[in-house]
This record gives structure tokens, C-alpha cells and sequence, in this order.
């Protein structure tokens, strides 16, 4: 059946829709929130475009075909936001893009990551857990972009560079957790 609504007032997926754009604007801002999306910008042969992933279980909520013009419109909003920010010197000088361009979007809920291969690559501590404290391990991996699953946060990138960037950080902050990159179908990949 159809649903009629009065004159004016928004669909709920609008609402929706609005929401997720303005928390994503935020997140590429640098205002990172707990359970926020993990964003993944995979450079492409063409200059100021990325491929984009975004992973977040607010995405259960929006239909899947309204989930990459979520992200294209936080990209946009985001390059405006940033655009308005700056004063230009000379205006007849054109002005080199601050925002990549998403390319393409791939959005994905955990869910659809266990189904998907889109992140091969997983970091994960393999000390025992007397020899590191659990917790604070926790508090680096979202530090460095963990994903927040039904199982807990956990580290997954769509390629080996990402992960091996991250990697070092880790080795460097946590050396004591000896952290481990699997790749999800082939073992340890890096120790």
C-alpha cells in the first residue's frame, strides 16, 4: 500500500539520507566518532579522483542504491565546506582541487564485508594477551581505523600497502602485541 504523507514533509529515508551525509561530511573533516564509517580512498589513474569504500554499519538503514549518492554528496559538500574556507590570492589563477573526486563508491555494513572481498588484508596482535593490555590495543586500532564489527574492532584494508603502512605504526606504538598481517584467504602474509 501506499504510504501518503502532507504536502512538504520530508520521506523518512530523506532524513536519513541527510543524516548520514552530514556524519560523513564531519568524518572527512577530521571529527572522527565512535562506530563512524571507516573510509578507504584507493588512488586511480586519473589525477583528483579516487576509488572509495566506505564501511559502516549505519548503512543497514538506507537502500543500496542510495548509499553511493550519500557519499558523493559528502564529497561534494566537503569541497565546498573547504573551498568557502580558503581565501584565494590571486582569482585568476585557478586553484588546484582539494577534494578528490570519488571515481567510483563502494558502500558495505560488516555484513556485507563477510560475503565481499573488498578488505583482503587483516591486522591483528598475535601475543598472548599477558603480554599486552587487550584494551589499549582496542584503543589503538580505532586509533588507526578499525572497523567496529559484531566481533569486536577490527583492522581491514583493500590492499597491501594500507595495511602495511598501518602495520608500522602499530609496530612502532605497540611492538609488544607483535601484530600480524593476514590476508584473508592465504595466511600470514608479514611478521
Amino acid at each position: 500500500m501506499p504510504v501518503i504523507r502532507p504536502a512538504g514533509r520530508k520521506q523518512p529515508i530523506a532524513t536519513v539520507r541527510d543524516n548520514l551525509t552530514d556524519l560523513l561530511v564531519k568524518e572527512l573533516m577530521g571529527e572522527r566518532s565512535r562506530m563512524g564509517p571507516v573510509i578507504f580512498e584507493l588512488p586511480t589513474d586519473q589525477a583528483n579522483q579516487v576509488d572509495v569504500i566506505v564501511v559502516w554499519e549505519a548503512w543497514k538503514s538506507l537502500p543500496l542504491e542510495a548509499r553511493s549518492q550519500v557519499v558523493r554528496d559528502a564529497y561534494q559538500r566537503f569541497a565546498r565546506v573547504l573551498e568557502s574556507s580558503l581565501h584565494q590570492i590571486d582569482p585568476n589563477k585557478p586553484r588546484d582541487l582539494l577534494v578528490p573526486t570519488p571515481a567510483s563508491v563502494t558502500c558495505a555494513t560488516w555484513d556485507d564485508l563477510t560475503t565481499l572481498d573488498l578488505l583482503p588484508y587483516k591486522i591483528q596482535p598475535t601475543a598472548g594477551e599477558d603480554a599486552f593490555d587487550p584494551e589499549d590495543a582496542r584503543l589503538l586500532m580505532t586509533e588507526v581505523g578499525a572497523i567496529w564489527t559484531p566481533f569486536g574492532v577490527q583492522l581491514r584494508f583493500p590492499n597491501k600497502e594500507m595495511a602495511t603502512d598501518v602495520y608500522a605504526r602499530l609496530m612502532t606504538e605497540m611492538p609488544e602485541a607483535r601484530w600480524s598481517i593476514i590476508e584473508s584467504s592465504f595466511g600470514p602474509v608479514l611478521e
